[in-house]
């Protein structure tokens, strides 16, 4: 009965014992982008040496198979009628996109996956762009929240520990700690997977509320993994549950 209410609801629940294990959870910890976020609602701008026509085909190939929320947003903004599937292409969650097109290696991600001192003055999150030997520029995306987060987050403080893991370096900081919540930026994957174990090692019950790729670890790694998804089509493995981001 539990599981079909929560169905009605738009949460998906791979089991009754997933819900066994929610019900004696007391920490939750959150991802940023995607999850406090809308992954397709996000003002994005372009700096840098344009794309030419073809460049931007190919692209929007490598980002159609991306389902990171940034690489979500930039698709979404680019609004192409047609792309160019890449020949290869080998996506490193928390780091960026490898992709081959004919002779030319992309690579688009942080700005140490594709070889750049980092951009710490820029206020917005970063998604750097590097065709064959050249820095071409970089997305600058600007993160929109989503409607009420911090309302629900603050009723959800009266009966939880509440942590934020941040793959995004520390320009929100001042903005988020208003609402007293710890915060971790500069998070990779293995640092989000390690925090996740301190904190059972340290008596806590975690539920881990992200996205299904980048966050993968952490998610298999709390008592209970819950996938934010735009799609609940996309295959999620380590989630418990599904939650529909709408």
């Amino acid at each position: 009965n539990a599981l079909r209410w929560l169905g009605k609801k738009g949460v998906y629940a791979r089991d009754t014992a997933t819900i066994e294990r929610l019900a004696n959870t007391d920490t939750l910890v959150f991802d940023k982008t995607g999850t406090l976020t809308y992954a397709n609602q996000n003002k994005v701008e372009f700096f840098g040496n344009p794309l030419s026509t073809n460049e931007l085909k190919e692209l929007g190939g490598i980002l159609e198979s991306s389902s990171h929320p940034l690489s979500r947003s930039i698709l979404s903004s680019l609004r192409l009628s047609t792309i160019t599937e890449p020949d290869s292409i080998h996506e490193f969650p928390g780091e960026g996109i490898l992709a081959i097109i004919g002779d030319t290696e992309w690579k688009i991600g942080s700005y140490k996956f594709v070889g750049l001192a980092p951009f710490n003055s820029i206020q917005a999150s970063t998604v750097f762009i590097k065709v064959g030997e050249t820095q071409r520029g970089y997305f600058a995306i600007s993160s929109s929240y989503r409607e009420d987060i911090f309302n629900q987050l603050n009723k959800l403080k009266s009966k939880f520990d509440l942590v934020v893991l941040s793959g995004d370096n520390d320009r929100e900081q001042e903005f988020l700690q208003g609402n007293r919540i710890p915060l971790y930026f500069n998070q990779h994957p293995a640092d989000k997977l390690n925090k996740i174990k301190e904190l059972r090692s340290s008596g806590k019950h975690v539920v881990m509320i992200g996205d299904g790729l980048n966050d993968a670890g952490a998610l298999a790694a709390a008592e209970v993994g819950i996938a934010v998804s735009e799609d609940i089509n996309v295959f999620t493995p380590a989630s418990d549950l599904i939650l529909e981001a709408s």
